[in-house]
């Protein structure tokens, strides 16, 4: 036998069709419309300034969207050129830690997925800032280390009413100043005897501290960065080995400051 409490004071709401008279509304699909916003706006991610070993914080921002309805990106950097130590200065509405994927964060990559609690679009024109991104430098002197855009593993996407709408991206970078001075002169790269089997023996030689980067082409005209590499200074070559595929005639190598 079920047992029954009386004298309780139970208030409650029930959602939905709570006596089966619900009807679909004769209205015609073709009269129910949804307008695609062309709003475009920037995402943008600002630049820093620090030493080796130092903290440096880079902000990031969002301007010319409407009311946004959600927000989702991924990011990417040089995990041998800074290091992530930590995300604050929250500007959005219930934007919080948990809003970050950080699992792959010492690869160089980090996720962001937020949309307002309220379900209603926010102004971004009050905001500095949405958030901060906190980075060890190990960088050396006199190089810089960019901070950009990626879409994977969570593609860029910015919504005004729950539309996608374009965004234009602008990367960021943190600056490492100082360092030695890069002339014609302290800036080469020799060949040490024929190349055989493919491979090819270089010698790059740039001022001590200052990275460089070690580029192929084969029509002089698309360059890929093959070596990233820094300087040792006068009399301390870096030796790299090259290596070419079966099927490439020429190839072609070139050294630049970074």
């Amino acid at each position: 036998m079920p047992l029954v409490a009386t004298g309780q004071d139970f208030k409650a709401i029930k959602l939905g069709d709570v006596n089966g008279s619900w009807k679909a509304p004769t209205v015609a699909p073709a009269s129910i419309s949804h307008a695609k916003s062309k709003a475009k706006g920037r995402l943008w991610i600002g630049e820093a300034t620090a030493a080796p070993g130092e903290v440096a914080a880079v902000s990031f921002h969002a301007d010319g969207f409407p009311l946004i309805t959600s927000l989702q990106f991924s990011l990417r950097w040089d995990p041998k050129l800074l290091a992530f130590v930590g995300v604050d200065g929250f500007q959005l509405p219930g934007m919080a830690l948990g809003n970050f994927n950080v699992q792959a964060v010492q690869d160089g990559f980090l996720s962001l997925s937020w949309d307002p609690q309220t379900g209603l679009g926010v102004d971004l024109s009050m905001l500095a800032e949405l958030f901060r991104l906190q980075f060890k430098v190990l960088a050396p002197v006199g190089s810089t280390a960019d901070v950009a855009w990626s879409d994977a593993p969570t593609p860029v996407e910015v919504t005004v009413d729950f539309e996608a709408v374009a965004a234009d991206r602008v990367a960021g970078r943190v600056t490492v100043p100082g360092g030695p001075l890069v002339t014609p002169e302290s800036l080469g790269m020799n060949v040490v005897g024929p190349m055989v089997g493919g491979r090819l023996e270089l010698e790059i030689h740039a001022p001590k501290g200052v990275m460089v980067s070690l580029e192929a082409s084969t029509d002089l005209v698309t360059w890929t960065e093959t070596q990233r590499l820094t300087g040792q200074g006068p009399g301390q070559p870096i030796s790299v080995t090259t290596a070419t595929g079966a099927e490439e005639r020429t190839r072609f190598w070139r050294v630049r400051v970074r």
